[in-house]
């Protein structure tokens, strides 16, 4: 049995007896006609003159200012041409002629006979595979047009449910306008401090559209100056929404001026977010002891019972520090959990317990009582409050 190949090559053999010479060159005229042929002057310098072998063993002599460009096909494309000419419209030499398209890297030429081998026989089934069909419940189709009319939408480069694509798209969108906005107010940022100082800050207090939330949380984060940072934290509470929410948490968190945090606090408690107080008793067990009393006293201005275990159980908090220690002596270590001795050299974990102020201050003001320190006091109010009796109170348990 031949092998592909040399089926292919018996084509090329086939096709090619005698034929006139085939022309290498395309003569595009400013005329806007063409001439098919050889140009015999390719090296004329300067060019006055395009002389032309014809397809048909005649000589045409062009001025230059007749010719507007010489496209020059290679050795590949006269092959090709050769071939093509000889062929007869079947399914046999389309085929043969696709195969050989594939073999020289004629990718587009490839594509227009395996097409017409289908116009000629749609169930041929070679063609059909080389162009990309599969036969699927009876019907040769493209996986695309499959999956297109089972709903699906292909958006950069994967398959998504027409409901994946619309979400997908409204949050590019939202993207893309939350991008606008950042330029928009950088921009006005960069005009604070100059002539157009005063427009500046008038234009950012009439910003009413929340996507620019993270454009003005970015700011408030950056930002040195106390006075803008007021005025951010304005804007943000104005905007409301979870963006600017979470914005507001983090500096009242966050930020080393009391009184911008207090700031933030005050915007805080008049929205009376559930994402607030959750936030602040997430907080509560955070690795940094700062943090934690920030927290409680983010609690104590929310006045709502719900803290009440979650401050209990930060009454007292278990931080680590790294201490850095001379070789070969003791020394004194501090953290903002406190300190101690410690002997030997090099870096060291240490573990501290702190008793938190601003817990018990919140506890106190939350509650009404006053049990200091004292967890289990805490625990047992707590418990005779209701509470039901297979509830477990002692989060160390």
């Amino acid at each position: 049995m031949f092998s592909k190949q040399i089926v292919v090559a018996a084509a090329i053999t086939y096709f090619c007896w005698w034929m006139p010479p085939i022309a290498a060159d395309t003569i595009i005229l400013k005329s806007g006609g063409q001439i098919e042929g050889q140009l015999l002057n390719p090296g004329e310098s300067p060019r006055q003159h395009f002389i032309v072998a014809t397809q048909l063993g005649g000589k045409v002599t062009l001025a230059a200012n007749q010719v507007r460009k010489i496209l020059s096909k290679t050795s590949v494309q006269q092959q090709y041409e050769l071939l093509a000419g000889r062929m007869h419209d079947t399914v046999d030499d389309h085929w043969k002629m696709a195969e050989w398209c594939l073999q020289n890297d004629l990718l587009s030429k490839r594509q227009l006979h395996l097409q017409r081998v289908l116009e000629i026989d749609p169930n041929h089934v070679e063609s059909r595979k080389a162009l990309g069909f599969h036969h699927i419940q009876g019907k040769w189709t493209r996986p695309k047009e499959w999956m297109q009319n089972q709903g699906y939408v292909y958006y950069k480069s994967r398959w998504l449910t027409q409901q994946d694509f619309d979400r997908l798209q409204q949050r590019e969108q939202a993207e893309f306008a939350a991008k606008q906005c950042r330029r928009q107010i950088k921009m006005w940022r960069g005009w604070i401090g100059g002539r157009l100082d005063q427009k500046a800050r008038e234009k950012m207090r009439a910003v009413n559209d929340v996507k620019a939330a993270p454009a003005f949380a970015g700011l408030l984060e950056k930002e040195k100056d106390n006075g803008l940072k007021r005025l951010y934290i304005d804007v943000l509470s104005d905007l409301g929404g979870p963006q600017a929410i979470a914005a507001l948490i983090r500096c009242s968190l966050q930020d080393p001026s009391e009184a911008i945090r207090d700031r933030c606090l005050v915007e805080l408690v008049r929205h009376r977010s559930p994402v607030v107080m959750s936030s602040f008793i997430k907080t509560l067990n955070h690795k940094d002891n700062k943090l934690v009393n920030r927290a409680a006293a983010g609690l104590a201005q929310m006045t709502d019972m719900s803290a009440a275990l979650p401050l209990i159980n930060a009454l007292e908090t278990e931080h680590k520090y790294i201490v850095q220690q001379q070789s070969g002596g003791i020394n004194p270590t501090f953290g903002t959990g406190g300190g101690g001795l410690n002997v030997g050299g090099g870096p060291k974990l240490v573990k501290h317990k702190r008793r938190n102020e601003e817990v018990l201050v919140a506890l106190v003001e939350l509650t009404g009582m006053n049990f200091s320190f004292d967890r289990q006091r805490w625990l047992n109010w707590y418990g005779s409050r209701q509470a039901p009796a297979d509830v477990n109170l002692r989060r160390d348990l």
